[in-house]
């Protein structure tokens, strides 16, 4: 779908991209209770151990609180970065600005998606 880069985008970095953040994240906090803490523990490594685990909890606090003032902003602009829910708005690819699905559309499939961003993202070069 052949579109400019769309004049409502808000400056700066996208609530999925947000969300995203969030998840690898979480995905470093299982790491950190299943490997770290162990083996740190077996060292009687506690303080490393311990600033580790409030700087990962922290960070997911501020990608968690980002994203939940982001997406509201996203949708007071008429569109969404969101793989989830709002179809009735338009949703954005947030690397290449364009629209990707129209308002009122269904959601779409993940191949979908991702054909259709992959479009935007070569109209775009």
């Amino acid at each position: 779908m052949k579109v400019n880069k769309d004049s409502r985008l808000l400056r700066g970095i996208s609530g999925r991209a947000l969300l995203t953040v969030f998840w690898v994240l979480c995905v470093l906090m299982g790491l950190y209770v299943v490997v770290f803490i162990p083996v740190m523990v077996a060292l009687r490594q506690y303080v490393p151990t311990f600033l580790t685990g409030v700087s990962l909890v922290l960070a997911g606090g501020v990608m968690v609180l980002l994203a939940s003032r982001r997406f509201p902003a996203e949708l007071r602009r008429g569109y969404t970065t969101s793989l989830i829910g709002h179809t009735h708005v338009d949703q954005i690819d947030p690397r290449s600005g364009q629209v990707i699905r129209r308002a009122g559309e269904p959601l779409l499939p993940r191949a979908e998606r991702r054909a259709r961003e992959r479009e935007a993202r070569r109209e775009v070069r």
